[in-house]
This record gives structure tokens, sequence and C-alpha cells, in this order.
């Protein structure tokens, strides 16, 4: 990184006195603390090289990078922000692990031992508590809970539209359903043996 860091300098400071030579306006980049003519401020190898705040950035005393910006370690990226494949990004989120829900914050579930909110259908889990309310934990899955059918010996036991068949309660049959009296049928229709 070190033969990068002084060949980028040598560029920018050699663009530098060109364009000074020339009578041009020199052009640097964005934070960048340019050389006077006689001498090599602006330039640095480490930190301690530049005047606070700035940081020694490919050679070259520069503001701390914000978010996106090009950076070789962190200090050469604003407070609170890394440097990941050279460039300034948000610290990375540590979720601590867990072993049980009650080592999650408020509305999480512990899976696999990372904290996280409650799973959807067919989501993984290990326990009903994995999923989402009114789910259920099935071989590993969430799932819709089965519906439970209330059992019945009359029609007058099951509930309103629904009549009695084969002692489990359920929709009136239609034509060829199984039926055992005529109420087990769809209106206008009868059982027939």
């Amino acid at each position: 990184m070190r033969c990068f860091r002084s060949i980028h300098s040598v560029a920018l400071t050699l663009a530098a006195l060109s364009a000074f030579a020339l009578g041009c306006e020199p052009r640097y980049p964005i934070g960048y603390t340019p050389p006077d003519a006689g001498g090599d401020e602006g330039l640095c190898t480490q930190d301690s090289d530049c005047t606070a705040p700035q940081v020694c950035n490919a050679g070259l005393c520069a503001d701390p990078q914000p978010v996106d910006g090009m950076c070789a370690e962190d200090a050469d990226c604003q407070a609170g922000l890394v440097c990941k494949d050279g460039s300034c990004a948000q610290p990375p989120v540590i979720v601590p692990p867990c072993t049980v829900d009650s080592d999650c914050a408020a509305g999480q579930v512990c899976l696999d031992g990372t904290c996280g909110p409650p799973q959807p259908v067919d989501g993984s889990c290990t326990e009903n508590g994995d999923c989402q309310a009114g789910l259920v934990c099935e071989a590993g899955v969430c799932k819709q809970p089965p519906v439970v059918v209330p059992p019945c010996t009359l029609d007058a036991d099951c509930p309103s539209g629904q009549v009695c068949l084969s002692g489990t309660c359920g929709d009136s049959q239609p034509v060829n359903g199984g039926c055992a009296e005529d109420a087990d049928c769809q209106a206008g229709l009868v059982c027939q043996g």
C-alpha cells in the first residue's frame, strides 16, 4: 500500500507543479490540502503529518472521508465509519447471539442462535413461538394451524350452514356427494341409497 500512496502523491504533486509552471490553476481532490510552491505541505506518510482534523489518505492530507469516500484504513473515514474494500462505510450491525427467546429484544425470537422477527408462513422454526402469531411449527416450517372440525351426531351439533356427515361437521353435499339423509344434501337434492 505504501507504493500506491507514494506513486499517487508524486503524481498529484507533479500535476500540481506542472499546472503551476504553466500558469494554470491546479485542481485538487475534494478535501486535499495543496502543497505550497516551495515545500511539501499537504504530503504525508501518517496522520500526525497533517493538521487536525485532516488525516493522511493516499499520501495526501485530506478531510476524513464520508460514506463511499476512498480510504485505506478506518482512520481515513469520518468518525463512526469503517474502511471496507477501499470505501468508507457504516460498520456492520452486530446482532448478539442468543440461546432462548428471552435473550432477544421484545417482539423478537431466537432462531438458530440469532435474534429476529417471528417467522411468516413457510419460515423455518423449531417451536410454535418461532412463528408469527396464529401460526404453528410443523416439521420445522411455520404453517397455518389445521382447521378443527367439531364432532357431531346431529346436524344441530354443527355451525349454521353445515351438516353432520359421518360424525364430522361439513358443508352440504353436492350431486353425487355422500349422504345419510336428505338434510345432508344441498338445497333441492335428496339422498338416495
